[in-house]
């Protein structure tokens, strides 16, 4: 219906925009066609907020870039969630037409009755109303509500709410009150009953991300954006159109101008209201030419509603066309939504109790934006080129699956053979809704060890040499937050992980890579804390998935606990890397039971990843957990039997150890065969460690 839609309404949209004349879609070429188009396809009209920019082709590419990968596009937030962020926001600036068109959409998604905003409506979701009020209050200078999202939201609910802090003031300037009929009573009611009706439907169809990343040259993260990293297409998304614009805005405005409008912004008045012989006196400042179009610039980045169609004119008569005039507001509105953002950062770390360091060192460029100081071949120099891939080569985190087998290579051994043979000798037998329970406290608890091992190291560490070549501390890391993303969206949000995966790149490599690209990029403080946000929110989906659902994963569907048993054994092994890097010893417990039997479902995967036949034989497994017990797997009259400890055992399957630095021994061919090639996850098998690297 998108594209029918907009056909049909874009001559009526094209009257909403004054002061400008935009660029009829039937006449669009280049760059501005190609926006056009993605605009009918993925918004579903043409919306203008956005075609109030097509005289500046620049700022068109950079203000839809911002609002698709944050609205639009997929992502960990509900398009709900984020629809009412955006009407919130748009309250909060006193921004009718915004409030008219996102509050239609949020009433058509949550079906609410009436037209009250969301916060302001006591029949209201409360996880919806707080989210509410922190957008409304998102712009306020101080005393801002405490972020009621955990930081790995932070990407897309502060994106929409910088995002909307840019619109806000453009729509003010260049548009009409409201794309609604002026009217009250049931002609009003007819029109809102069908706004929110199109405008749901419409956001009821999901986006990719990624997509019109590509509309813009790649770009350097700005320090101030730092909070978007999270998610590389908006990452991509935010560096790509700061610099756009940043760069635009140098070519419109005198530095001069420039600096005003960045000071002024840095230190307001207390307010608006009463702020017009503020601003008078300080234009003033300016020589008589441009104060016309620093007027504009100054006005619209803090109080848009006061610019007056007489401003217009004077910046006319002092030389401005329709692409200044546009680019001109769009460098100051952006300037003021990248301060927003980072204000409403620092409000979210302060809340988790984890604030920057002073690692990041800042230097302002010439167009008065801050990035930062860093080599060519820095992270914070690539993290762009890698995010900006992303999309088309979507997170893929190796959280191994149960094995895949055919119905002629039977299982060793069966779940419900396991036995567990205590001190006493006695067979017990737990009951398994209680079992699938315990591993989710277990993987907890894992996901704690580890992080015992990195919270308290500092910049130099997080750069320590692991045995994975080519992979710091930092990179095992950013390589477990991005598999518990994965992970967490694969249990919350389903189809937003088969429309990831469908998007993968056919290299298992590159796609891992790719996966940890915006983490590593990150300084150690925030790559720690997004990582134990990706845990939280993961344990918690995992957690309330039903007994008995399946999850969409690499290979097939699988069951929560099975999942959470991956993750305990990622956790493992990636742990293990930075204990070594480190010299650290690791101390284990009996949790490593669940790491046990998640190999033991694993066991063809070695034979798989090196094409090899997977025998038709059964074996048996005896192995010392670390308190002492005796866990036993397998038929007793298997002739292939497995002895040694848990603990070496995994060590084994997860590659972090060769086979002749461990006590594992094996009776029959294909048991020894099997050390040869044991390993408890999909994809290549890797180089391993050489034999002797950590003999005892």
């Amino acid at each position: 219906m998108g594209r029918w839609l907009a056909r049909a309404t874009s001559r009526t949209m094209l009257t909403h925009i004054r002061h400008v004349t935009p660029v009829p879609p039937r006449t669009a070429t280049g760059a501005v066609a190609e926006v056009y188009r993605q605009v009918a396809t993925d918004f579903g009209v043409y919306a203008p907020p956005v075609v109030l920019h097509s005289p500046a082709p620049e700022a068109l590419r950079a203000c839809w870039t911002l609002l698709r990968e944050t609205l639009l596009a997929d992502g960990l937030v509900s398009r709900r969630a984020k629809e009412v962020v955006a009407e919130a926001v748009s309250l909060g600036n006193r921004c009718p037409y915004c409030v008219d068109v996102h509050g239609a959409t949020v009433t058509g998604l949550i079906g609410r009755p009436g037209r009250h905003p969301v916060g302001r409506d006591p029949a209201a979701d409360p996880e919806l109303e707080a989210l509410a009020e922190w957008g409304r209050r998102s712009g306020e200078p101080s005393d801002r509500p405490t972020p009621p999202f955990p930081l790995a939201y932070a990407p897309e609910l502060i994106g929409v709410a910088v995002v909307f802090h840019y619109l806000n003031r453009m729509v003010h300037v260049f548009l009409q009150e409201s794309p609604l009929p002026a009217t009250s009573g049931p002609v009003r009611k007819v029109a809102d009953r069908i706004a929110s009706r199109v405008m749901g439907g419409l956001a009821g169809v999901g986006a990719p991300p990624g997509r019109s990343v590509d509309l813009l040259p790649p770009a350097p993260i700005p320090t101030a954006l730092g909070w978007s990293l999270g998610q590389p297409h908006i990452a991509a998304a935010m560096a790509r159109s700061a610099r756009a614009l940043q760069t635009a805005g140098a070519q419109v405005l005198p530095e001069q101008a420039r600096e005003l409008v960045l000071a002024t912004c840095a230190d307001p008045p207390a307010t608006t209201l009463a702020a017009g012989t503020f601003f008078d006196a300080a234009l003033t400042t300016l020589p008589p030419d441009d104060r016309p179009l620093g007027r504009l610039a100054l006005l619209t980045a803090l109080a848009p509603y006061r610019v007056t169609a007489g401003d217009i004119t004077a910046c006319r008569v002092a030389g401005a066309d329709d692409r200044t005039l546009v680019l001109a507001a769009a460098w100051a509105s952006l300037n003021a939504a990248h301060l927003i953002g980072a204000g409403l950062d620092n409000d979210l770390t302060a809340h988790t109790g984890r604030s920057r360091t002073g690692s990041e060192e800042v230097s302002p460029d010439r167009t008065g934006a801050a990035v930062r100081t860093a080599g060519e071949d820095s992270p914070a120099r690539r993290a762009d080129d890698e995010s900006s891939r992303m999309p088309r080569q979507p997170v893929v985190s190796p959280l191994y699956p149960p094995g895949h087998r055919t119905g002629r290579q039977p299982s060793p051994v069966s779940p419900r053979r396991a036995e567990h043979v205590g001190p006493k000798v006695s067979q017990q037998r737990e009951d398994e809704r209680v079992a699938e329970q315990d591993i989710f406290a277990a993987l907890k608890a894992e996901g704690e060890s580890v992080d015992h091992l990195v919270a308290g190291l500092d910049k130099d560490a997080w750069e320590t040499p692991t045995p994975a070549e080519g992979w710091t501390v930092a990179h095992q890391i950013a390589h477990l937050a991005a598999t518990f993303r994965m992970a967490g969206l694969a249990a919350a949000a389903p189809d937003e992980f088969r429309r990831m995966m469908s998007q993968m790149s056919d290299s298992f490599e590159s796609n891992v890579q790719a996966a940890m690209a915006p983490y590593v990029a990150q300084p150690p403080n925030r790559l720690l804390a997004a990582w134990r946000d990706e845990r939280a929110t993961t344990q918690k989906a995992l957690a309330a998935v039903a007994d008995g659902t399946l999850l969409p994963w690499l290979v097939r569907p699988i069951p929560a606990p099975v999942l959470a048993a991956a993750g305990m054994m990622e956790l493992f092994g990636h742990g293990q890397d930075i204990a070594d890097a480190l010299g650290t010893p690791r101390e284990h417990t009996d949790r490593l039971r669940y790491l046990v039997e998640f190999a033991l479902r694993t066991w063809d995967f070695g034979y798989l990843a090196r094409g090899l036949e997977v025998p038709d034989t059964r074996f048996q497994f005896r192995v010392t957990a670390p308190s002492g017990a005796l866990w036993q797997f397998g038929p007793v009259e298997a002739e292939q039997t497995i002895t040694g400890s848990a603990t070496d055992l995994c060590l084994l399957v997860t590659r972090r150890r060769h086979r002749d630095d461990l006590a594992l021994k094996a009776a029959g061919d294909e048991a020894d065969r099997w050390l040869d090639v044991a390993q408890a996850y999909r994809g290549p098998a890797g180089p391993g460690r050489r034999p002797g690297q950590f003999a005892r």
